[in-house]
């Protein structure tokens, strides 16, 4: 499905998101003294976040699931002359070198993990890759938020470079959030590609997350409503997270 996405996920903004969250971060590993310098960052898609944290002369791998999200993401670092290490893997089957001071996770990736038992092997493969002490950052979409926001809704946009139409559906009795997604891309001799996609996604309480965190190895330092440090608790919609190996 992302092989398909890769180009409407850029042209329609969505690596946005993860450009916000690069300096939220950086504020908040500031507070803590972070000098780290090696990065993974997971689902790093067409690699916004990744060169952004490379211009800042991190050493980055950069992990995503699609081919084809992970050629664009070289293209963007070539465009500015930044080296990261892209690598192809599974988030549920993390397979990297270890000694990495910090590992993250940008725009609620892990709630794509729709089975529990998912999202822990995946907090397993941090705890692996992560050095002594090292942190992980990420954030994550809230049962709440999920029933709030996708539920019943429909939403559009149209402009001169494409169309996109999004429709949400949460089920509460499943726990599962649905987002069908189309997109029309306009092409220089008028055509539109249509481009189609299907997202799933499980929301976890802050609680939930902890627990799951502890059974990795994985202390819980923060946990705040995003883009800001207000504690989240049940009924945030994003919450960001950071913990330590």
């Amino acid at each position: 499905m992302y092989d398909a996405l890769a180009e409407a996920y850029d042209l329609t903004g969505q690596s946005r998101f993860s450009l916000k969250m690069v300096g939220y971060m950086l504020e908040m590993l500031a507070l803590r003294r972070f000098k780290g310098r090696k990065i993974c960052d997971l689902a790093c898609g067409t690699g916004a976040a990744a060169v952004a944290l490379a211009r800042r002369k991190f050493v980055v791998t950069g992990v995503d699931g699609s081919s084809a999200m992970l050629a664009r993401a070289i293209t963007r670092a070539d465009r500015w002359d930044i080296s990261v290490d892209w690598r192809q893997g599974d988030l549920t089957a993390l397979d990297l070198p270890g000694g990495f001071d910090l590992a993250t996770c940008f725009y609620d990736s892990l709630n794509h993990l729709t089975e529990p038992q998912q999202l822990r092997q995946a907090f397993f493969g941090v705890r692996r890759a992560l050095a002594p002490g090292g942190l992980f950052f990420f954030d994550m979409n809230t049962p709440y938020a999920l029933a709030q926001v996708w539920g019943q809704s429909v939403d559009s946009h149209l402009d001169e470079r494409y169309a996109r139409f999004w429709r949400t559906r949460y089920e509460r009795e499943s726990g599962l959030a649905t987002l069908e997604a189309t997109y029309f891309l306009h092409r220089p001799d008028g055509r539109y590609d249509r481009v189609e996609a299907l997202h799933t996604a499980r929301g976890y309480t802050p609680t939930e997350v902890r627990q799951m965190l502890e059974e990795a190895g994985l202390q819980l330092l923060e946990a705040y409503e995003c883009l800001g440090f207000t504690p989240a608790d049940e009924k945030t919609y994003r919450v960001a997270y950071l913990a330590q190996a």
